[in-house]
């Protein structure tokens, strides 16, 4: 029989990583990364822990490279709304927690994982720029993020970073929006559609 998608197991999978993850806090290779890094190493790792399971039924210790590659190019970069350094962060702090899962034996081909990872880091940052492929909640959240449209309350969007954009904040921006974001009518979103965008997915 095909595995099913079960909450409980979902939760479970996110407990362990949280687990792994504050080992990983504790590690030489944690102190590695830099401040920016730091910063969202546990966004990263959450966001990734919970779209391999969403898509591929895989807990943490069942990752191979192929899972990786599927949530690096076509989820996270078309799906998260973040900032660039959210981004940029991705592929240094996932190949730094790899390689000590890897040393504390907690997950099997760190290396094959880690040498995916590196072949598909700049299509990922390649996708996180090109607003015709983004998702609708993504877009909602750039908005979000460059002031287009208000922030949500605090509750709506504590709501939202968890159940839609993976665990990862929302932070509004402190720096100009990049010229190429936002192309075409996308930042013309009145309330119907903004309203049926935030029910999407």
């Amino acid at each position: 029989m095909a595995a099913q998608y079960s909450t409980t197991v979902a939760v479970e999978n996110l407990l362990k990583n949280r687990e792994w993850f504050s080992a990983f806090e504790l590690s030489d290779n944690f102190d590695e990364l830099s401040e920016t890094e730091q910063f969202h190493a546990f966004a990263i790792a959450h966001a990734v822990t919970e779209l391999i399971y969403f898509i591929q039924l895989k807990t943490v210790n069942e990752w191979e490279p192929n899972d990786l590659e599927e949530v690096l190019t076509y989820n996270i970069p078309v799906q998260i709304a973040a900032q660039d350094d959210f981004f940029a962060a991705v592929a240094p702090v996932m190949k730094s927690y790899l390689t000590y899962l890897g040393q504390s034996s907690r997950i099997e081909n760190p290396q094959g994982m880690i040498d995916r990872l590196e072949e598909v880091a700049p299509t990922m940052m390649t996708y996180s720029h090109n607003d015709n492929l983004w998702s609708a909640n993504k877009i909602l959240g750039m908005q979000m993020i460059y002031g287009d449209i208000p922030l949500k309350a605090a509750s709506d969007l504590a709501e939202f970073e968890q159940t839609i954009n993976c665990g990862v904040p929302i932070i509004k921006a402190t720096t100009p929006r990049p010229a190429h974001h936002f192309t075409g009518n996308v930042v013309e979103l009145n309330d119907e559609l903004r309203e049926k965008y935030q029910k999407k997915e």
